[in-house]
């Protein structure tokens, strides 16, 4: 897998538009900048942010300025602080998909730099741990699930990794030709304490609430496309797909270790060992993830489906057949993810085909590391530290946009069940009804115009009544039923 022509790569970042980017951007990188303007606004969304524009005080690029729309932790950082204080940036490269590229900041990593400390010194530099300290400390998590069917069939406990190896090398007799979908994440004996709780509880056979440690030893990034019709665009998928491996490769992977599979359907798979940016078992694994896997796909201007970042998301196992398409979802080297037509992987995947599974241990890439610790600090701070701020757009868990378009416009045969269990795994993550309420709700107060202070204040006030005995009204006589404080 390591022969790759490094001269199509380069001929297809510039056919994929990075001769058309703005040649003035900000490099890439972390600087040191000082605030030069703020004004509060409302974005595209109506959303409430600050415009922040900073300069560069240090290095080459002094002088240089930047915009970013702060809200949340960020924008309290430098609203609280004095005119003349600085500020580490992380900028990193956005593609559009016309292919423009242009410089975002990292605006979840801003930090303040205190007086006293040196511009070049690091606030917290990323120490990457060695591949025996993540095997040692993922040693106990070796416990994923299976469901056979389709998604909704019960999920049976199983090892991940046996399983897993298994679906590559065509040596599971039972599994072969079937529906098969595996658990994204692998756990430790806490999942099967998890599900005998619920048991006593009166919900038998089920996983639903988890949120203990998890782990993965494959970081994936999902790439699915449909036209307009809701029908498979192979060809659009497998152009985003190539976008987004190019990106990896610049990032230092070897390809040898990015596993490149067309799942069977409408769209492709990239994997990565986990070990590679130095990831360990952690409650937030699954949502520091979706945060990292997010930065590398914005880079390449790729969407992917966020809702594999959710901890018991289901992900469709090595050579298991598509009960809509009929077809495999098959590994590809990259001869043929590079240079085949989507048509011709089609054929290829008629039939599953054995392959040798991707090692996971490695070495960690300090870059990766660098990257991975800064989604763990974000999530940290978001679910740790950070008060509630309905309208900010940075509080954790949020709706996505896939199950937004199913609350407004269902589906088309064939995606029904499918994406009616996506959205109920997303809208399951919140903790309470209170919390999916406002999150409901957050989207038509910015239609109708509502202004945000007003509209906050009866929802709270609407919560609130719900919470104890209504009096009764016109329209409601008798008593409201308690409010639970979960589902």
């Amino acid at each position: 897998m390591s022969n790759i022509n490094l001269k199509l790569i380069a001929e297809m970042r510039e056919q994929l538009g990075s001769q058309r980017s703005d040649k003035n951007r900000l490099p890439a990188g972390d600087y040191v900048g000082r605030v030069v303007t703020s004004q509060s606004i409302a974005d595209t969304w109506g959303r409430p942010v600050t415009r922040t524009t900073f300069e560069i005080t240090d290095g080459a690029n002094a002088g240089h300025r930047i915009r970013a729309d702060l809200r949340g932790h960020a924008e309290r950082l430098v609203k609280g602080a004095a005119s003349h204080k600085r500020f580490r940036l992380s900028v990193y490269d956005n593609r559009s998909h016309d292919g423009r590229v242009f410089s975002n900041v990292d605006v979840e990593t801003i930090q303040l730099i205190p007086d006293g400390v040196a511009a070049g010194s690091p606030l917290s530099p990323a120490v990457a741990p060695s591949a025996e300290e993540v095997l040692q400390a993922s040693h106990d998590f070796d416990v994923g699930f299976i469901c056979i069917g389709t998604v909704e069939t019960k999920r049976r406990q199983v090892r991940w990794y046996d399983t897993f190896n298994t679906m590559a090398r065509l040596e599971g007799p039972a599994l072969l030709g079937r529906v098969v979908f595996g658990s994204t994440y692998v756990f430790n004996h806490e999942l099967a304490e998890h599900e005998a709780a619920n048991a006593r509880n009166g919900k038998p056979n089920s996983l639903a609430g988890y949120a203990g440690m998890l782990f993965s030893p494959l970081l994936t990034f999902d790439i699915d496309r449909k036209d307009a019709a809701g029908n498979a665009d192979v060809s659009r998928a497998l152009d985003d797909a190539i976008r987004l491996y190019i990106v990896l490769l610049e990032r230092g992977i070897p390809p040898e270790h990015i596993l490149l599979s067309f799942s069977g359907n409408k769209g492709f798979h990239l994997q990565l060992p986990s070990m590679l940016v130095g990831a360990k078992p952690s409650r937030s694994f699954a949502t520091a993830a979706g945060s990292f896997c997010g930065k590398l796909a914005s880079e390449a201007g790729v969407e992917i489906d966020a809702c594999l970042y959710n901890s018991l998301q289901p992900l469709r196992a090595p050579n298991s057949r598509n009960e809509k398409s009929g077809l495999f979802k098959i590994a590809l080297t990259p001869h043929e993810f590079l240079e085949i037509s989507a048509a011709e992987i089609q054929t290829l995947a008629k039939q599953p085909r054995a392959f040798e599974p991707p090692s996971f241990v490695c070495e960690p890439i300090q870059k990766l590391v660098e990257l991975w610790q800064h989604a763990e600090h974000v999530v940290t701070r978001k679910t740790l530290t950070e008060p509630r701020d309905a309208y900010s757009g940075t509080d954790t868990p949020r709706i996505f946009q896939a199950t937004w378009d199913f609350l407004i416009n269902g589906a088309v045969e064939g995606e029904r069940a499918t994406q009616l269990f996506k959205a109920a795994a997303n809208l399951s993550n919140f903790a309470t009804a209170d919390d999916l309420a406002r999150a409901l709700l957050d989207r038509p107060v910015r239609l109708c115009g509502l202004p945000l202070t007003e509209a906050t204040r009866h929802i709270e006030s609407g919560l609130s009544r719900a919470a104890s005995p209504l009096a009764p009204t016109r329209e409601h006589s008798g008593e409201a039923a308690p409010r639970t404080s979960g589902f």
